[in-house]
């Protein structure tokens, strides 16, 4: 046993020396990451829409709200030590402020997460039939029924993403509280802000699945 820790001690020593020894250049350092949050963030918004365009009513909001949090779950697993998988606009910003990142990929960052944004969206459109995409509101819960539940919808909207950013920031950017769960803990919050996001306000403001 002690013999294998020795051994995993110096492979990790060699790895530390040769990274030292040939620092990232400058595709490691921006281009790459940049393709990381493009693609990442296509993928989660493409799941996420064509989960919510082929829900079946029977399902209720457990099969959107599963495969939002199963998604975002592996993609922040496969491309964290790649870009950080921020993969949306108010993490980059509120990791920046923090001191998470430096302030030259900031701007890309965001560039890249509403394109992919909008790759994933239209992604969607083109997999599924026009009468779904249509009847699901281009993948939308809940259609607003009047200018009063604006100021409901904004608190929720505000509280939700305030939450999902302070886990993302203990998890993955504070020194104190870093886990390597964080992949499972952002997912399970995104997955938990679907299902209590979809209980707030009353029966004629739930989506109707005709």
């Amino acid at each position: 046993m002690e013999e294998e820790k020795i051994e995993l001690n110096e492979r990790n020593n060699a790895a530390q020396l040769k990274t030292a020894a040939h620092p990232p250049g400058r595709f490691e350092r921006l281009i790459q990451p940049c393709l990381a949050e493009l693609v990442g963030t296509t993928f989660f918004v493409f799941i996420g829409c064509v989960s919510v365009i082929e829900n079946l009513e029977a399902a209720g909001r457990l099969q959107p709200a599963l495969a939002h949090g199963l998604a975002v779950a592996v993609m922040v697993a496969c491309m964290a030590e790649i870009s950080g998988s921020h993969f949306n606009p108010p993490f980059t910003i509120a990791i920046f402020l923090c001191g998470g990142m430096e302030l030259v990929l900031v701007i890309p960052y965001l560039v890249c997460q509403l394109l992919g944004g909008v790759l994933g969206a239209a992604m969607s459109k083109v997999m599924t039939s026009k009468a779904k995409y249509m009847n699901a509101t281009g993948a939308a819960f809940t259609i607003l029924q009047s200018h009063d539940q604006l100021g409901e919808v904004f608190f929720a909207e505000l509280a939700m993403t305030c939450l999902v950013t302070m886990v993302v920031l203990l998890g993955a950017v504070n020194g104190k509280s870093k886990s390597p769960l964080v992949p499972f803990m952002v997912g399970c919050t995104v997955l938990f802000n679907i299902l209590a996001g979809f209980l707030l306000g009353d029966e004629k403001t739930r989506i109707i699945m005709k």
